[in-house]
């Protein structure tokens, strides 16, 4: 399943960009090193508390069924076979 690219700067990023939400405060991995290597730990709380932010506008996308992908129709509203069969196993 695709549910969004990893583009240039994450899965994060592309979710973000997809949804039209500001990811103003987050670092990518590479500036997230180079923060961390400058001791730039604000830099680094501050990229950890947008991230938080994004996650919750995510998961109030995902519970009012709003939150976009690049995921088909069928991805989103099937069943996959691993699930009958990991079913049959548990039962």
């Amino acid at each position: 399943m695709k549910y969004t690219s990893s583009g240039d700067y994450g899965r994060l990023h592309s979710i973000c960009e997809l949804n039209k939400i500001e990811s103003k405060d987050m670092l990518n991995d590479k500036e997230e090193s180079i923060a961390f290597n400058s001791k730039e730990f604000i830099k680094l709380h501050q990229s950890t508390l947008g991230k938080i932010d994004i996650l919750s506008s995510l998961l109030e996308r995902v519970l009012d069924e709003s939150l976009k992908t690049n995921a088909s129709w069928n991805e989103k509203n099937t069943i996959h076979p691993i699930v009958f069969i990991k079913l049959v196993k548990n039962h």
